[in-house]
């Protein structure tokens, strides 16, 4: 079994990221990087409701 931390921590920032451009309004490069995330996402074996579960649980104390 290898540690997958590393990849989701990875992707969790990516997702936050979006998340930033989304909220500055910059929808061309948010929409970039979604399809990045959404490539990727089968590959790694995680969802998109996994990112937000990690961004949500990284951000609170």
């Amino acid at each position: 079994m290898t540690n997958s931390t590393p990849t989701i921590l990875i992707w969790v920032n990516q997702y936050k990221k979006y998340q930033q451009l989304i909220e500055q309004g910059l929808t061309d490069e948010a929409s970039v990087l979604k399809t990045e995330i959404d490539e990727a996402l089968p590959l790694i074996e995680l969802t998109w409701k996994d990112l937000e579960q990690a961004a949500s649980d990284g951000s609170n104390p």
